[in-house]
């Protein structure tokens, strides 16, 4: 998995608020962000200013702490703090503003003394009660809200970050990756074909049985849906790093029957296989082949990723396709479990009629 790092722009008026930057930028830092903040650049110089706003651009995510002072007013009225504040809006950035709870508290010179300048202070303030915002009293609190509300945000909207050069895969995985992008959709193609040409052939044989007036012995493969409302188990598993989510299906008697696969980010390649992977393998199982026909047919496939695994019962698995079978077998199957369970110690992971009756689950499964 790429490790992301996530720009934050911080904006507020500088010198009444040093303190209360650092906090926010330690903050930040501990995160693993990457703070930007326009102390370098003299906001009156217009220049300057589209240099800010290629900054904001850039980052993530937007902050603006704000004290009891508006900030310089420019030609256009406003002041620099509040022209980047709705910039970034403008440019649906994620913004979180942090608004000291009582201004008037302030020390004098921490506050604006002109009735101007405090009408305007006023209105950003209401401003940016629109959206997402905290109030603090101390520059210790700001930065615990800081890092608790950015988090928060990565989580809500994660952003595009910023990832090292030699983490982006080179040119030989890129190429990997489109040839097996092509194979999918050739697969996909020759499943969609078959399909239709088993149904066509399923008519077909109703049909020449009605005519005939003839009962056949062997009827055709027919597929059994699940039920609109039924049970299932999800599996977390890991291999090599590589971490997913297994989510098995289950008929009123307990045998599974489909299979959702979710790995990487959805869209990706490795999850737009693995998708598709699960789909041919719930329609195998809806169609009639066993679970064993399976388990024996793609068990020990050997491909990376392959390694260690967070399963003491399965400590390495060859490739993921291995892992998911071997779990299917070990959890479904009782034959292939006592032929392949490592451990004998009394301490094994759970089949699946013990997982209904730890639930309470008495059902015969």
């Amino acid at each position: 998995m790429i490790q992301k790092r996530y720009q934050v722009f911080v904006s507020s008026t500088y010198e009444d608020l040093r303190e209360e930057r650092q906090q926010v930028i330690q903050a930040l830092l501990e995160l693993d962000c990457i703070p930007s903040g326009m102390e370098l650049f003299p906001a009156a110089d217009e220049d300057q200013w589209t240099l800010i706003k290629n900054v904001i651009d850039e980052c993530d995510y937007y902050i603006v702490v704000i004290g009891g002072r508006y900030g310089s007013i420019g030609k256009d009225g406003l002041s620099y703090t509040e022209k980047e504040y709705r910039y970034a809006v403008s440019k649906k950035k994620p913004v979180i503003a942090f608004l000291h709870k009582d201004p008037t508290s302030l020390p004098v010179n921490k506050t604006d003394q002109l009735d101007e300048k405090k009408k305007r202070l006023d209105g950003f303030r209401a401003l940016t009660e629109k959206k997402v915002c905290k109030y603090w009293t101390s520059a210790a609190e700001l930065g615990g809200l800081a890092s608790r509300s950015i988090t928060q945000a990565m989580n809500r909207k994660p952003g595009v970050g910023w990832v090292r050069a030699n983490a982006i895969p080179d040119g030989d995985i890129v190429e990997q990756m489109e040839k097996l992008t092509k194979e999918k959709a050739e697969l996909q193609n020759e499943l969609k074909k078959a399909t239709e040409q088993a149904n066509e052939l399923k008519t077909r044989y109703i049909k020449e049985e009605q005519v005939q007036g003839k009962t056949s012995a062997n009827p055709p493969v027919i597929r059994h849906r699940m039920p609109p409302t039924r049970p299932s188990i999800t599996h977390k598993f890991e291999v090599a790093g590589h971490e997913g989510f297994l989510n098995v299906g289950l008929y009123e008697d307990g045998t599974p029957g489909e299979m959702f696969i979710t790995m990487a980010k959805e869209g990706s390649t490795v999850g737009g296989m693995m998708d598709s992977f699960a789909i041919a393998v719930t329609l195998c199982l809806q169609h009639g082949v066993t679970l064993e026909a399976l388990v024996k047919r793609f068990s020990h496939q050997r491909f990376e990723p392959n390694g260690m695994t967070s399963n003491t019962d399965i400590p390495f698995a060859k490739s993921i396709v291995d892992y998911i079978f071997r779990w299917l077998g070990l959890t479904f199957l009782e034959e292939y479990r006592k032929a392949n369970l490592p451990r004998r110690d009394g301490n094994q992971s759970p089949n699946i009629a013990e997982m209904f009756d730890r639930l309470g689950n008495k059902k015969e499964v």
